[in-house]
């Protein structure tokens, strides 16, 4: 008998372009098929755009999976399910563009990891509200290993600057 790996992965969701509520239940329904069991999911957030202009508004979720993937595999299916629901191509040097979805690993196990190609945590967790809101509903008390503060703390954090 082969035994899997057990990973818990927290990936953060979002859409500004078309059918924002459908875009994030199609990536929610490929997950599932491809990447493993949602255990929980935090309710839509609603946030302007950040770090460019756009008239339009983002629909955020995070979700808590449980996978047998590795983290550079778990990369490759998010990259896929995200062009089969229309994207197109990854933010480049920081340049962001409204888009059809973007789906982000924020965490994985207690991994601290870097690469060309991935970091984790995600290199921008604690400076994003629209991330930490809806993590701190499923997971006030995780620990972010980079950090060393739960995202109770984070949020906290960044709601005072």
């Amino acid at each position: 008998m082969i035994t899997h790996k057990s990973n818990h992965t927290y990936l953060g969701l979002g859409s500004n372009l078309a059918d924002k509520k459908q875009n994030i239940s199609l990536a929610l329904e490929l997950i599932e098929q491809e990447i493993g069991v949602i255990i929980k999911r935090s309710k839509t957030f609603i946030s302007r755009a950040e770090g460019f202009e756009s008239e339009n508004e983002f629909h955020n979720k995070v979700v808590l999976v449980k996978t047998s993937l590795s983290a550079p595999n778990l990369l490759k299916e998010i990259e896929r399910i995200e062009r089969k629901i229309g994207r197109k191509k990854k933010s480049i040097n920081k340049e962001y563009q409204d888009r059809i979805i973007d789906i982000d690993i924020l965490y994985f196990n207690d991994l601290i990891f870097e690469n060309k190609i991935l970091t984790i945590p995600h290199v921008e967790n604690k400076n994003r509200a629209f991330v930490l809101q809806p993590l701190f509903e499923i997971a006030s008390d995780f620990i972010d290993p980079k950090e060393n503060k739960t995202i109770m703390e984070l949020l906290n954090i960044l709601k005072s600057k």
